[in-house]
């Protein structure tokens, strides 16, 4: 692969994955500063579950775009998990004069989980990906166009 095709391809890949990851965050910011929503009672933690998913697809999101960029490793893995992890803290600080929320140290304990649970199934799902894109771009190259 010639470095202008695999430079044209980590452009668009940082762009799909940094697009994704606004729109994400984006609803997870708007949906978290809406009155309180009334959500399917899933039992007496329901919110906690919610706060986890959130926030493991955040985490999850943060470091697929930041490993386009940098090297994966502890360093950048403990970045992405401290940016979620302060992320979480405003977010529950914010809520605070918002009708029907509170800000709530459990709630931010849930989005500290979830990131954690989010970045261990990127760092296992890492290999597998980046295996797949290989295969494909080789297999692009490879392919001779018809006339």
């Amino acid at each position: 692969m010639s470095l202008k095709t695999n430079v044209r391809h980590l452009v668009r890949s940082y762009r799909a994955v940094g697009g994704l990851l606004l729109i994400y965050w984006l609803i997870l910011f708007t949906l978290t500063h809406l009155p309180k929503l009334k959500l399917p009672e899933m039992g007496r933690h329901s919110d906690k579950y919610m706060h986890f998913l959130a926030y493991g697809g955040l985490a999850f999101l943060l470091a697929a775009l930041c490993s386009i960029k940098w090297k994966i490793g502890f360093t950048m893995l403990l970045r992405v998990f401290l940016i979620t992890a302060l992320y979480g803290f405003l977010d529950e600080l914010s809520q605070v004069p918002i009708p029907g929320r509170m800000g709530d140290i459990q709630d931010w304990a849930a989005d500290l989980m979830g990131s954690l649970m989010g970045l261990l199934l990127f760092t296992m799902s890492y290999p597998i990906v980046r295996t797949l894109l290989r295969n494909r771009a080789a297999k692009k190259q490879t392919t001779v166009p018809l006339n």
